[in-house]
């Protein structure tokens, strides 16, 4: 009865893409917006850029742990509890913010926050593995959010120069709101797969050492992505662009996002998985050098507005990669720990290249990320291809 909701075999339906939607909106709507909430913590609680990447760092680590505990029981937890459960957390946390008058009580809050907020996304992501075209669920869904952040990214510097860091988290609070009924139309669990007939339960975190390899991969994409996004309206800052005109252009790079998402919800695995992730990583590792190194408002905005289309068009084909390996959403639950881990420590990292060198040497750090990246996707596209005949026919044939 409950276990229809939307984890139905053939094409995803629009009860998946709104529940898809939800759960990332919680798990990446704190983070499309850090480059705007940076200038703002720093003038209310006279944050430098170490301090402000160890303030994202406690959320995102909020993020990976509960998004960890959820993955490894995706077959006996009741993902539409879960996932309600921490939409309420998450939504606790930000108005807990929003009332913040301590470095102390503000990290607190995040924390919070980043406990909801991982426990919605993988409660979520468990349940859209079991469609059979991932990769387009996972794209729209990015789509939906990245329209939203947006609003966000435009609205926020706005509205914090009015009424101060306090708006920043209210606008976040309220677009949460807003997707929360998503999780509604969950199913209460994942474990039934509609490719097994067998008669027999599947295995948990079948394939290993390739699922292994993926979730590094990701770790790398993700500390690597976050690290630069954390920083760029720091950047932008440096070459004296206002304030208002970087959330401008970071808006902008989202709107060019779309491109990339609509890209992988049409090619999705038509033409295999290696071009897309060669293609887009290799862009995405030359961008961020150009963008460290921007001596210039054009090459700065030239370099977002590109990797906006670049990020949205990979990010798809990660978490269907994870997806293909076990359709009961083990892996693919831990798609989003994957992403927070390296998110954790992407503004961590960043933060301490920036202050201790230059934002140049973070540039370079974050580039070769994205390089291992690659290599560790080739691995598992390629020279472990045998062990599992899924993850060899969605490379080799069309999409399911």
């Amino acid at each position: 009865m409950t276990t229809k909701t939307v984890a139905q075999p053939g094409a995803p339906s629009l009860r998946l893409y709104w529940s898809t939607t939800a759960g990332a909106a919680f798990g990446y709507m704190s983070v499309y917006v850090m480059p705007v909430l940076a200038g703002p913590l720093v003038g209310a609680f006279g944050f430098d850029d170490r301090g402000i990447g160890i303030l994202f760092t406690i959320e995102l680590l909020g993020i990976a742990l509960s998004s960890i505990f959820i993955a490894f029981r995706t077959r006996t937890l009741n993902l539409r509890s879960v996932a309600i459960t921490g939409a309420i957390l998450a939504c606790i946390g930000q108005l807990l913010s929003m009332g913040a008058d301590s470095v102390n009580f503000l990290a607190g809050a995040r924390f919070l926050a980043g406990i909801g907020e991982g426990a919605a996304m993988a409660a979520a992501y468990a349940a859209v593995a079991r469609s059979t075209m991932p990769e387009k669920a996972f794209a729209v869904s990015l789509l939906l959010v990245t329209a939203s952040a947006v609003v966000l990214l435009y609205s926020i510097p706005q509205l914090t120069a009015i009424w101060g860091l306090r708006a920043g988290f209210g606008a976040l609070l309220t677009l949460l709101l807003l997707v929360s009924p998503g999780f509604l139309l969950l199913p209460t669990s994942a474990a039934v797969n509609p490719h097994d007939d067998t008669g027999q339960a599947p295995s948990h975190f079948p394939y290993r050492t390739l699922g292994v390899m993926a979730l590094l991969a990701f770790v790398l994409l993700s500390l690597a992505d976050l690290g630069i996004w954390a920083f760029a309206g720091r950047i932008g800052a440096n070459l004296e662009i206002p304030p208002q005109q970087i959330g401008t252009i970071l808006a902008l790079s989202q709107i060019f996002g779309v491109g990339g998402g609509l890209a992988a919800a049409y090619v999705q695995v038509k033409y295999g998985r290696v071009l897309p992730f060669v293609v887009g990583l290799l862009l995405i590792a030359c961008l961020y050098l150009g963008l460290t190194g921007a001596a210039s408002k054009s090459i700065y905005t030239l370099c977002l507005l590109l990797l906006g289309v670049t990020t949205l068009f990979v990010y798809p084909y990660f978490t269907g990669l994870l997806a293909a390996l076990d359709h009961a959403g083990s892996w693919t639950a831990l798609a989003g720990s994957a992403a927070a881990i390296g998110m954790t420590f992407g503004p961590l990292t960043a933060g301490y290249l920036a202050a201790e060198y230059s934002y140049r040497v973070m540039g370079g750090a974050m580039s070769g990320a994205i390089i291992l990246a690659l290599l560790l996707v080739l691995g598992v596209l390629s020279k472990k291809r045998g062990q599992s005949p899924l993850i060899q026919s969605q490379v080799k044939g069309p999409a399911e």
